[in-house]
């Protein structure tokens, strides 16, 4: 079976993104293997679910939906 990722430029983007505007990257991460593991890696891909929490995570503290 195979699994879907996301690459994990568009994770260090969001987080780039989010902490710019004032997140804290533990928050932004909470509920993650990546709170844990990071992104390490040219070329690593993150879980879609990793990048699903990430993205509400991102949402929730920033109120921004352009994001």
């Amino acid at each position: 079976m195979i699994k879907s990722s996301t690459p994990a430029q568009y994770v260090l983007i969001l987080i780039d993104m989010a902490e710019s505007q004032g997140c804290d990257r533990r928050a932004l991460l909470a509920g993650t293997s990546l709170a844990d593991s990071g992104i390490a890696g040219i070329g690593a891909r993150v879980s879609d679910r990793d990048f699903s929490t990430l993205v509400a995570n991102a949402l929730r503290l920033t109120g921004d939906p352009a994001l």
